[in-house]
């Protein structure tokens, strides 16, 4: 980028990469596929340039990942055109500076291996006869001087010896103490929102039905629904409906009963039974949940007259307020 993090782009470039095990890259710029622009026709020495890293998402959405000031070492390929250009004349010498303050005396090191033997010293000046015994010696600039109880001094010569090794290095000193807490990154971006669930309803209303006069299950009209589950599905069938003014029942029992019938492809699957309920302008109230695979099913409610087991007695009138209602689960 020129000149700021939002100048125009004069170099673009693509890698593709994978991480190590530890989630990380490593990129070369300059090494990647070119885009836009050539690294090469940079000029570094007029502006400043800033380098933007962007993440794939998909084939066509990129994620910024940051973006940051190029310092230092990209400027270096200034340098290749400094060699066509006359060396300057020398300059004046700056003035000099003020002499900094003496650092902190450095621990003591390790006592270094013991030196080689020095070679043999040359004689010494033969002593003074007598009573004569030496006083005190002392080394002044690698060379002994002693002196003799009688106040004669004399130069031993040079006694340093060789070098000795350089000691081991030091124990690495402890880890200092950790930084403080940068500040709290940028809040990120919303993720986009999710697909919306699956669920279908269905639903007939009943035609009615004047009279239930047959023994035997007989479809409730306008009560039927065909549904093509394409995958497997979870059903919430429910059915409703009244049946007015029928005949008192005979010994007990009820004068009509209630079944939600499915069949999968033509083939009757088991049924849904409505318990008998329903002896005088009652309303019938079928529930059930149950999962089915895909296929076309055909579902429809039926009914037929339990009183004609114990004679001719009118079931009554089915209103046309009937309903029928799935909803399907994906």
């Amino acid at each position: 980028m020129n000149g700021s993090v939002s100048g125009d782009a004069i170099y673009v470039e693509k890698h593709i990469v994978k991480t190590n095990e530890y989630g990380l890259i490593n990129l070369e710029i300059g090494n990647g596929t070119a885009i836009s622009g050539k690294m090469d026709t940079i000029d570094w020495a007029v502006a400043q340039y800033f380098i933007q890293i962007e993440m794939a998402v998909d084939e066509v959405t990129y994620q910024l990942m940051g973006t940051t000031q190029l310092l230092s070492v990209p400027y270096a390929l200034y340098a290749k055109t400094a060699g066509n250009c006359p060396p300057g004349e020398k300059g004046d010498a700056g003035v000099a500076g003020i002499q900094g303050t003496q650092g902190a005396k450095g621990d003591k090191g390790m006592k270094g291996d013991k030196g080689d033997k020095g070679d043999q010293g040359i004689q010494g000046v033969k002593g003074v006869p007598g009573n004569v015994s030496v006083s005190y010696t002392k080394i002044i600039n690698d060379t002994l001087f002693v002196t003799l109880s009688d106040s004669t001094k004399i130069n031993a010569g040079y006694v340093k010896g060789a070098k000795g090794d350089q000691g081991i290095q030091g124990v690495k000193g402890d880890t200092g103490i950790i930084g403080p807490k940068g500040d709290k990154g940028d809040k990120g971006n919303v993720g986009p929102m999710g697909p919306k669930g699956n669920v279908q309803t269905y639903g007939v209303n009943g035609t009615g039905m004047e009279e239930l006069i047959s023994s035997t299950f007989i479809k409730i009209p306008g009560l039927e629904l065909i549904i093509n589950l394409t995958d497997t599905a979870t059903l919430n069938i429910f059915s409703t409906g009244d049946l007015q003014n029928p005949s008192s029942s005979r010994n007990g029992n009820d004068p009509m009963d209630v079944i939600i019938q499915i069949f999968k492809n033509g083939s009757a699957i088991p049924t849904i039974y409505q318990s008998r309920s329903m002896d005088s302008n009652d309303i019938w109230a079928i529930v059930n949940i149950l999962t089915l695979p895909p296929g076309k099913y055909t579902i429809d409610v039926r009914g037929k007259n339990i009183s004609k087991d114990y004679g001719s007695i009118n079931a009554g009138k089915i209103n046309s307020s009937s309903s029928l209602i799935i909803q399907v689960f994906y």
